[in-house]
């Protein structure tokens, strides 16, 4: 299952950063937070749950990491 996760992180990419783009001032503040999001959706991959679509999952994490930076910003 991991290799299936890894394969749905770079395949969201694109999309990932699209909807962070939107959240930030810069384009370096969206990379910042993308690497982020995409650091803590492998290392919290046991939470993910099957169920629900992967992308729901991803974006949550991509939302809180933007409050957060904007936060820190």
């Amino acid at each position: 299952m991991a290799k299936e996760i890894v394969a749905a992180l770079r395949a969201g990419r694109a999309t990932a950063f699209g909807f962070v783009n939107a959240k930030t001032i810069d384009g370096a503040d969206s990379e910042d937070v993308l690497q982020e999001t995409f650091l803590r959706a492998y290392t919290r991959l046991a939470t993910y749950r099957p169920r629900w679509p992967f992308k729901t999952w991803l974006f949550t994490i991509a939302r809180r990491v933007s409050i957060n930076h904007g936060r820190r910003a």
